[in-house]
Protein backbone atom coordinates (compact mmCIF):
# COMPACT_ATOMS: atom_id res chain seq x y z
CA UNK A 1 0.00 0.00 0.00
CA UNK A 2 1.30 3.45 -0.96
CA UNK A 3 0.07 6.67 0.69
CA UNK A 4 -1.34 9.06 -1.94
CA UNK A 5 -3.14 11.55 0.28
CA UNK A 6 -3.27 12.61 3.91
CA UNK A 7 -6.76 11.12 3.98
CA UNK A 8 -5.25 7.67 3.35
CA UNK A 9 -3.06 8.04 6.43
CA UNK A 10 -5.98 9.26 8.55
CA UNK A 11 -8.15 6.35 7.35
CA UNK A 12 -5.35 3.95 8.26
CA UNK A 13 -5.18 5.37 11.79
CA UNK A 14 -8.95 5.06 12.13
CA UNK A 15 -8.78 1.45 10.98
CA UNK A 16 -6.15 0.61 13.54
CA UNK A 17 -8.04 2.44 16.29
CA UNK A 18 -11.28 0.62 15.49
CA UNK A 19 -9.46 -2.68 15.71
CA UNK A 20 -7.95 -1.79 19.08
CA UNK A 21 -4.40 -1.66 17.73
CA UNK A 22 -3.55 1.93 18.66
CA UNK A 23 -0.77 0.73 21.01
CA UNK A 24 0.77 -1.24 18.17
CA UNK A 25 0.70 1.86 15.95
CA UNK A 26 2.31 3.94 18.72
CA UNK A 27 5.10 1.37 19.15
CA UNK A 28 5.57 1.29 15.39
CA UNK A 29 5.93 5.07 15.19
CA UNK A 30 8.23 5.23 18.23
CA UNK A 31 10.57 2.69 16.63
CA UNK A 32 10.60 4.73 13.40
CA UNK A 33 11.42 7.85 15.43
CA UNK A 34 14.22 6.03 17.23
CA UNK A 35 15.64 4.89 13.89
CA UNK A 36 15.62 8.47 12.61
CA UNK A 37 17.49 9.65 15.72
CA UNK A 38 20.04 6.85 15.43
CA UNK A 39 20.43 7.60 11.73
CA UNK A 40 21.36 11.25 12.42
CA UNK A 41 23.70 10.20 15.24
CA UNK A 42 25.33 7.77 12.83
CA UNK A 43 25.80 10.52 10.22
CA UNK A 44 27.35 12.75 12.88
CA UNK A 45 29.84 10.04 13.87
CA UNK A 46 30.54 8.85 10.33
CA UNK A 47 34.12 10.16 10.29
CA UNK A 48 34.92 8.23 13.46
CA UNK A 49 33.51 4.84 12.55
CA UNK A 50 35.48 1.70 11.83
CA UNK A 51 34.73 -1.80 10.60
CA UNK A 52 33.38 -2.82 14.01
CA UNK A 53 30.54 -0.36 13.41
CA UNK A 54 29.83 -2.01 10.10
CA UNK A 55 29.35 -5.42 11.76
CA UNK A 56 27.20 -3.94 14.53
CA UNK A 57 25.01 -1.99 12.10
CA UNK A 58 24.48 -4.99 9.80
CA UNK A 59 23.42 -7.10 12.80
CA UNK A 60 21.12 -4.30 13.99
CA UNK A 61 19.40 -4.04 10.61
CA UNK A 62 18.82 -7.79 10.50
CA UNK A 63 17.34 -7.75 14.01
CA UNK A 64 15.20 -4.74 13.04
CA UNK A 65 13.84 -6.56 10.00
CA UNK A 66 13.05 -9.64 12.07
CA UNK A 67 11.17 -7.53 14.65
CA UNK A 68 9.20 -5.71 11.93
CA UNK A 69 8.11 -8.99 10.36
CA UNK A 70 7.43 -10.85 13.64
CA UNK A 71 5.24 -8.09 15.10
CA UNK A 72 3.74 -6.98 11.78
CA UNK A 73 4.92 -3.39 12.26
CA UNK A 74 3.43 -1.78 9.17
CA UNK A 75 5.17 1.59 9.20
CA UNK A 76 8.55 0.03 9.91
CA UNK A 77 8.16 -2.41 7.03
CA UNK A 78 6.97 0.39 4.75
CA UNK A 79 9.97 2.65 5.46
CA UNK A 80 12.52 -0.12 5.81
CA UNK A 81 13.40 -0.19 2.12
CA UNK A 82 14.17 3.55 2.16
CA UNK A 83 16.22 3.25 5.35
CA UNK A 84 18.10 0.30 3.85
CA UNK A 85 18.84 2.29 0.67
CA UNK A 86 20.28 5.21 2.69
CA UNK A 87 22.27 2.77 4.83
CA UNK A 88 23.87 1.11 1.80
CA UNK A 89 24.55 4.49 0.19
CA UNK A 90 26.28 5.87 3.30
CA UNK A 91 28.46 2.82 3.88
CA UNK A 92 29.24 2.61 0.17
CA UNK A 93 30.36 6.24 0.20
CA UNK A 94 32.41 5.85 3.36
CA UNK A 95 34.15 2.66 2.19
CA UNK A 96 34.67 3.63 -1.47
CA UNK A 97 38.50 3.29 -1.22
CA UNK A 98 38.21 -0.15 0.44
CA UNK A 99 35.66 -1.34 -2.15
CA UNK A 100 37.93 -0.16 -4.97
CA UNK A 101 40.93 -1.90 -3.37
CA UNK A 102 38.92 -5.11 -2.92
CA UNK A 103 38.04 -5.33 -6.62
CA UNK A 104 41.60 -4.37 -7.47
CA UNK A 105 42.81 -7.26 -5.33
CA UNK A 106 40.51 -9.68 -7.17
CA UNK A 107 42.14 -8.77 -10.46
CA UNK A 108 45.64 -8.19 -9.10
CA UNK A 109 48.33 -10.08 -10.93
CA UNK A 110 50.35 -12.59 -8.95
CA UNK A 111 54.13 -12.31 -9.10
CA UNK A 112 55.62 -15.70 -10.00
CA UNK A 113 58.42 -14.81 -12.43
CA UNK A 114 60.73 -12.60 -10.39
CA UNK A 115 61.04 -14.34 -7.04
CA UNK A 116 64.32 -15.37 -5.43
CA UNK A 117 65.44 -18.63 -7.04
CA UNK A 118 67.78 -20.15 -4.45
CA UNK A 119 68.37 -20.18 -0.69
CA UNK A 120 71.82 -18.66 -1.32
CA UNK A 121 70.27 -15.64 -3.07
CA UNK A 122 67.78 -15.25 -0.23
CA UNK A 123 70.51 -15.38 2.43
CA UNK A 124 72.57 -12.80 0.53
CA UNK A 125 69.57 -10.46 0.37
CA UNK A 126 68.90 -10.98 4.09
CA UNK A 127 72.52 -10.10 4.92
CA UNK A 128 72.36 -6.88 2.88
CA UNK A 129 69.05 -5.80 4.42
CA UNK A 130 70.10 -6.64 7.98
CA UNK A 131 73.42 -4.75 7.71
CA UNK A 132 71.71 -1.79 6.04
CA UNK A 133 68.91 -1.57 8.64
CA UNK A 134 71.43 -1.81 11.49
CA UNK A 135 73.46 1.03 9.93
CA UNK A 136 70.36 3.21 9.44
CA UNK A 137 69.04 2.41 12.92
CA UNK A 138 72.29 3.39 14.65
CA UNK A 139 72.22 6.76 12.89
CA UNK A 140 68.43 7.24 13.26
CA UNK A 141 67.96 7.57 9.52
CA UNK A 142 64.35 6.92 8.53
CA UNK A 143 63.65 4.26 5.91
CA UNK A 144 60.89 2.09 4.52
CA UNK A 145 61.80 -1.01 2.51
CA UNK A 146 59.14 -3.27 0.99
CA UNK A 147 59.77 -6.78 -0.30
CA UNK A 148 57.27 -7.88 -2.93
CA UNK A 149 55.94 -11.38 -2.42
CA UNK A 150 53.12 -12.87 -4.53
CA UNK A 151 50.92 -9.80 -4.99
CA UNK A 152 52.28 -7.55 -7.71
CA UNK A 153 53.25 -4.03 -6.62
CA UNK A 154 53.43 -2.66 -10.17
CA UNK A 155 50.89 0.05 -9.32
CA UNK A 156 53.31 1.57 -6.80
CA UNK A 157 56.46 0.85 -8.81
CA UNK A 158 55.09 2.74 -11.80
CA UNK A 159 54.51 5.84 -9.66
CA UNK A 160 57.95 5.73 -8.02
CA UNK A 161 61.41 6.36 -9.47
CA UNK A 162 62.18 3.28 -11.56
CA UNK A 163 65.60 1.70 -10.89
CA UNK A 164 65.75 -2.07 -11.60
CA UNK A 165 69.15 -2.21 -9.85
CA UNK A 166 70.91 -4.89 -7.85
CA UNK A 167 70.25 -4.64 -4.12
CA UNK A 168 73.27 -3.29 -2.25
CA UNK A 169 73.93 -1.57 1.07
CA UNK A 170 75.62 1.34 -0.69
CA UNK A 171 72.65 2.03 -2.93
CA UNK A 172 70.15 1.77 -0.06
CA UNK A 173 72.27 4.11 2.09
CA UNK A 174 72.34 6.63 -0.76
CA UNK A 175 68.57 6.44 -1.34
CA UNK A 176 67.73 7.05 2.32
CA UNK A 177 70.34 9.74 2.93
CA UNK A 178 68.52 12.68 4.58
CA UNK A 179 67.90 15.60 2.25
CA UNK A 180 67.77 13.55 -0.95
CA UNK A 181 64.68 13.51 -3.17
CA UNK A 182 64.00 9.82 -2.51
CA UNK A 183 64.54 9.87 1.27
CA UNK A 184 60.87 10.04 2.29
CA UNK A 185 59.52 7.38 -0.09
CA UNK A 186 59.71 3.59 0.01
CA UNK A 187 62.04 1.21 -1.77
CA UNK A 188 60.37 -1.78 -3.41
CA UNK A 189 62.44 -4.94 -3.85
CA UNK A 190 61.43 -7.70 -6.27
CA UNK A 191 63.63 -10.78 -6.13
CA UNK A 192 67.17 -9.42 -5.78
CA UNK A 193 66.46 -6.12 -7.56
CA UNK A 194 65.47 -2.68 -6.29
CA UNK A 195 62.61 -1.97 -8.67
CA UNK A 196 61.99 1.59 -7.54
CA UNK A 197 62.60 4.20 -4.86
CA UNK A 198 60.46 7.11 -3.74
CA UNK A 199 57.26 5.05 -3.76
CA UNK A 200 54.32 6.25 -1.69
CA UNK A 201 51.59 4.07 -0.20
CA UNK A 202 48.06 4.78 1.02
CA UNK A 203 48.25 5.31 4.77
CA UNK A 204 46.32 2.97 7.02
CA UNK A 205 42.95 4.20 8.31
CA UNK A 206 43.08 1.93 11.33
CA UNK A 207 41.85 4.10 14.20
CA UNK A 208 43.71 1.94 16.74
CA UNK A 209 47.21 2.84 15.50
CA UNK A 210 49.05 4.59 18.37
CA UNK A 211 49.67 8.28 17.76
CA UNK A 212 53.37 7.72 18.45
CA UNK A 213 53.73 6.04 15.05
CA UNK A 214 54.73 8.35 12.22
CA UNK A 215 53.89 8.50 8.54
CA UNK A 216 56.29 5.67 7.59
CA UNK A 217 54.64 3.24 9.99
CA UNK A 218 51.17 4.22 8.73
CA UNK A 219 52.30 3.79 5.13
CA UNK A 220 53.83 0.39 5.94
CA UNK A 221 50.54 -0.70 7.51
CA UNK A 222 48.71 0.70 4.50
CA UNK A 223 50.64 -1.46 2.02
CA UNK A 224 50.18 -4.49 4.30
CA UNK A 225 46.42 -3.93 4.12
CA UNK A 226 46.49 -3.82 0.32
CA UNK A 227 48.97 -6.62 -0.49
CA UNK A 228 50.90 -9.53 1.01
CA UNK A 229 54.18 -7.54 0.93
CA UNK A 230 56.66 -7.60 3.81
CA UNK A 231 57.82 -4.12 4.84
CA UNK A 232 60.64 -2.94 7.09
CA UNK A 233 60.48 0.49 8.77
CA UNK A 234 63.34 2.31 10.47
CA UNK A 235 62.15 5.14 12.69
CA UNK A 236 63.73 8.55 12.17
CA UNK A 237 62.84 9.57 15.74
CA UNK A 238 64.05 6.54 17.70
CA UNK A 239 66.02 4.36 15.29
CA UNK A 240 63.76 1.43 16.20
CA UNK A 241 63.15 -1.19 13.53
CA UNK A 242 59.62 -2.45 12.87
CA UNK A 243 57.99 -4.60 10.21
CA UNK A 244 54.52 -5.10 8.78
CA UNK A 245 52.80 -8.08 7.20
CA UNK A 246 49.12 -8.98 6.74
CA UNK A 247 47.82 -5.78 8.44
CA UNK A 248 49.98 -6.40 11.53
CA UNK A 249 52.84 -4.20 12.73
CA UNK A 250 55.59 -5.77 14.82
CA UNK A 251 57.47 -2.94 16.58
CA UNK A 252 60.98 -2.52 17.97
CA UNK A 253 62.58 -5.75 16.73
CA UNK A 254 66.24 -6.73 16.97
CA UNK A 255 68.47 -7.41 13.98
CA UNK A 256 68.37 -11.13 14.74
CA UNK A 257 64.57 -11.08 14.82
CA UNK A 258 64.59 -9.17 11.53
CA UNK A 259 66.81 -11.85 9.98
CA UNK A 260 64.45 -14.55 11.20
CA UNK A 261 61.35 -12.78 9.85
CA UNK A 262 63.03 -12.15 6.50
CA UNK A 263 63.96 -15.82 6.22
CA UNK A 264 60.34 -16.75 6.95
CA UNK A 265 58.77 -14.32 4.50
CA UNK A 266 61.05 -14.04 1.48
CA UNK A 267 59.55 -16.44 -1.04
CA UNK A 268 61.84 -18.75 -2.99
CA UNK A 269 60.62 -19.64 -6.48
Amino acid sequence: MEFKTIKDIIDLFKGYASEGQIIKVAIDLLICLAIMILFFVFMYRLKKVNRKWLVISVASFLVLLAVAIAFDLYYLQHFYKYILFLYIFLWGTYYTPEIRDYFKELTQAKNTKNLIETAEERDRLIDILAVTCEHLSERQIGAIITIERQDSLNTYIEKGTFMNSEVSKELLDTIFMPGTDLHDGAVIIRGNKIMCAGAFYPTSKNAEIPKTYGSRHRAALGISENSDAFTIVVSEETGNISCTLDTTLTPNISIETLRHLLKQNIIIK
